[in-house]
């Protein structure tokens, strides 16, 4: 089965008997092969999901991560399996403690697709739904309303316990993207795990992939709180020393009140520094609302790393009723930012038509900020596919699509404005600039040579220097990507899928700006020559475990090697073509703090070298893409030199 598929859903509110919202989806499904029933969805889109429902009585109140009015976003992997999913509520602090559980709510996408769901209450995460240690309830699909919750009450209350307990729901269904979750952004730690019966066979915590919150309510019953507020552990943080600076606090009302003012207290190292007021600027109005609230803090005034913890002591006046009314975080304090290379991973296949667009996107970053953006082509479903990134394969719910500094996903042209209606041509540009001004911590050099005669092998060694002094407990590793530029192959897998082509779609994007020329492109492009491909990588998860060992001194490289065997890799066409990158994660939010690229040289090389546009005083001139587009600079390819005597060459730039 192949082609496009068009969907546009009225979801009906089956309580109020109000229309909630329309959405469009749009996804192209293609065989991988005829015993397959879907290859790929692609181009999907995020749709909202505001249900209304029956407020809960007096003394019970629906709590969870996700707090029934956001919204919500489909996820899946793409291919027709079973699904569990839980969240995991503490018994020892926040709202839910003392607290008896009355009632389970559920929000799923497809529910005309699902053969069975099931809630359940478990001590600790179950094989199946069946074996959860307190009580597994079936729940009647036959009255189901596309996009409504599904609620189930429990035969008799449930008092949680200090130990927690893990809800969740099981379920069947013929749907590839069933569940729903909150935006990304709004992810919480014990709001998302994730079983499935074929892609992930044993529990994971997909909060960790910044998957948003899954969707799930428990209905508490007991009394609650008023003006309470508690605080969500917040990641490392590099700030420059000495300044006034702010933290980024999610803070999340636990109270019935709405949070106009906070009274909070910063300590350093468990030495209390300042106490301070803050009127919000816009008030935490309703209960489990989150909000990211910028606390101001006074910067340490030497390069080092140290733990900030803040605690809301008072809020509206009033004592912070929030048994979680602390939370803590690293802030390393720098003298000087290193610079700070951005990296975008896009995810891109031959077979998808809508994928030219994210290498147009990866080519106008590479432009506009040159040697300070690497993009990596990671390619699935065809010749170029690499096993090595099939784990974060799996966390891309469409493509084309993009993770930037693995902060960001996002459409890789388009950027996060996407969606909903909305595209803003390369949109993409302002997020990169947005998190390019972040701070980093560290520099970051890498080098590489052939160890080998027959070329077969190369080492790679990365430098990392620190720009603070931290004796233990490092946070940072490295992982390596291998690309090769000017692959090329033939046969139909080879060739480009360009759905801007379609007469259907050409009237829509012929004078966009950047996309315009593809709907001048044949529906199928042949003969393309393939740049920034991914053939290889080490660490690509996480980082390599060790790898950036404390202690750090600030101004002394930490060195790291990772040797790459290419003998067996069928991608490695032409060995001139080869790059390595560096990448520096923080290992605890996964999140690509800087990096590096360099050729790949002979042994004999001391110094890597890149190959420049002539742009002596003689050919000072204009450089054109081979579309006959201005160019700023002559960029990375194949581009036209007009020097100023009139001269045109044809120039490789590296």
């Amino acid at each position: 089965m192949s082609g496009y598929m068009y969907w546009c859903i009225l979801v009906s509110d089956s309580l109020s008997g109000k229309y909630l919202r329309i959405y469009d989806k749009i996804a192209n499904f293609a065989c991988k092969n005829q015993d397959s029933m879907l290859r790929k969805a692609l181009a999907l889109m995020a749709f909202w999901v505001t249900a209304t429902v029956a407020a809960a009585d007096d003394g019970q109140h629906w709590w969870g991560y996700y707090d029934g009015e956001e919204q919500l976003t489909e996820f899946g992997t793409g291919t027709i399996e079973n699904y569990d999913c839980a969240i995991f509520i503490p018994g020892d602090k926040g709202t839910a403690v003392g607290k008896k559980m009355a009632g389970i709510r559920v929000v799923v996408q497809g529910v005309a697709d699902a053969q069975e769901l099931e809630v359940w209450l478990s001590r600790d995460l179950p094989l199946t739904a069946s074996q959860a240690t307190i009580g597994c309830y079936a729940v009647d699909l036959s009255a189901a309303t596309e996009g409504s919750p599904l609620e189930l009450m429990f035969p008799q209350p449930c008092q949680l316990t200090a130990s927690g307990v893990y809800v969740g729901f099981s379920l069947e269904t013929t749907d590839p993207f069933p569940i729903l979750t909150t935006q990304p952004q709004t992810t919480q730690p014990n709001g998302f795990y994730l079983k499935t019966s074929q892609t992930y066979t044993s529990w994971v915590d997909v909060t960790n992939y910044r998957n948003g919150n899954v969707a799930i309510q428990v209905l508490l019953e007991g009394s609650f709180l008023e003006n309470a507020v508690s605080l969500i552990a917040f990641p490392e943080a590099v700030v420059l020393c000495g300044e006034e600076a702010v933290l980024p606090i999610t803070l999340r009302n636990e109270g019935s009140s709405s949070v106009n003012t906070i009274d909070y207290v910063v300590s350093d190292d468990g030495i209390t520094q300042e106490e301070r007021h803050l009127e919000l600027a816009s008030p935490i109005v309703g209960e489990k609302t989150t909000s990211v609230v910028e606390l101001p803090f006074t910067v340490p005034s030497v390069a080092r790393a140290s733990e900030k913890t803040v605690t809301v002591t008072r809020v509206n006046g009033q004592a912070n009723e929030s048994s979680t009314c602390s939370a803590s975080g690293i802030i390393v304090a720098i003298d000087e930012s290193a610079p700070r290379t951005s990296v975008m991973e896009e995810y891109t296949g031959t077979w998808c038509g809508w994928c030219p667009r994210g290498t147009v996107g990866l080519n106008l970053l590479e432009r506009d900020f040159g040697d300070r953006f690497i993009g990596i082509a990671v390619h699935d479903g065809d010749p170029m596919s690499i096993s090595d990134y099939a784990s974060q394969k799996k966390l891309v719910s469409g493509y084309p699509s993009a993770f930037v500094n693995r902060q960001l996903a996002v459409d890789p042209y388009h950027g996060s404005s996407y969606g909903g209606g909305h595209e803003t041509p390369y949109g993409i540009y302002s997020d990169v600039l947005i998190l390019q001004q972040l701070l980093t911590p560290a520099d970051v050099e890498v080098s590489a040579k052939w160890t080998s005669a027959a070329k077969t092998t190369f080492t790679a060694e990365a430098l990392v220097t620190p720009r603070y002094d931290r004796p233990s407990l490092s946070p940072y590793t490295l992982g390596y990507v291998v690309l090769a530029d000017s692959l090329y192959g033939e046969g139909a897998d080879w060739a480009q899928n360009n759905d801007y082509a379609k007469v259907v779609f050409q009237g829509n994007y012929a004078s966009e700006p950047n996309l315009g020329f593809l709907t001048e492109q044949p529906e199928r492009i042949t003969d393309i020559v393939y740049n920034d491909v991914a053939i290889a990588a080490r660490g690509i998860d996480n980082g390599i475990s060790g790898s950036v060992p404390a202690p750090f001194e600030k101004g002394v490289a930490i060195a790291h090697q990772q040797t790459f065997n290419m003998s067996n890799n069928a991608l490695v066409q032409d060995k001139r073509h080869l790059r390595v990158v560096a990448l520096l994660f923080n290992s605890v939010t996964g999140e690509i703090l800087n990096a590096a690229e360099c050729n790949v040289v002979d042994a004999q090389q001391d110094v890597i070298s890149t190959l420049e546009a002539d742009t002596s005083a003689d050919d000072s001139g204009r450089a054109y893409s081979l579309d006959g587009k201005l160019q700023q600079k002559a960029m990375r390819g194949i581009s036209i030199l007009r020097g100023s005597d009139g001269r045109v060459r044809k120039i490789i730039s590296r």
